[in-house]
């Protein structure tokens, strides 16, 4: 994999994934991934589950700190290839990552909102 990989360098490219109107459509907010090494300095380790399924949930985070972005506390994973690889660890990690942060939040604010399932978030409901 070489840096220039990274999905954030093509945006134009968005709609090569597959289904991706539909889920928009449905109100669906869609995130891909940049992993380490991928449009950003240093090796990208290709296929090693832990940094994959981080740098999703990341994204996932950082989709959730926009104003007006949509995302809630819900997401779920999809991904082929090296894609469906960072989802099975995502799901792996997603409980490791709620309990970190749940500590990290300790204190007069109120406790974090979470995801429950596993990269594609959905929009709070439509009433």
């Amino acid at each position: 994999m070489a840096p220039d990989c990274a999905p954030s360098l093509y945006p134009d490219r968005a709609g090569l994934i597959w289904n991706l109107r539909d889920m928009l459509g449905h109100g669906y907010v869609v995130v891909a991934t940049d992993y380490p090494g991928l449009g950003t300095e240093g090796v990208h380790p290709y296929l090693i589950g832990e940094s994959a399924g981080r740098a999703v949930l990341d994204s996932v985070r950082a989709t959730q700190q926009f104003k007006n972005s949509g995302a809630s506390n819900r997401f779920a994973v999809w991904g082929h290839s090296e894609g469906g690889h960072a989802a099975l660890f995502t799901g792996q990690l997603a409980a490791r990552y709620r309990r970190a942060q749940a500590r990290r939040r300790r204190g007069a604010r109120p406790p974090p909102i979470w995801w429950t399932c596993s990269k594609t978030t959905r929009r709070p409901s439509r009433t």
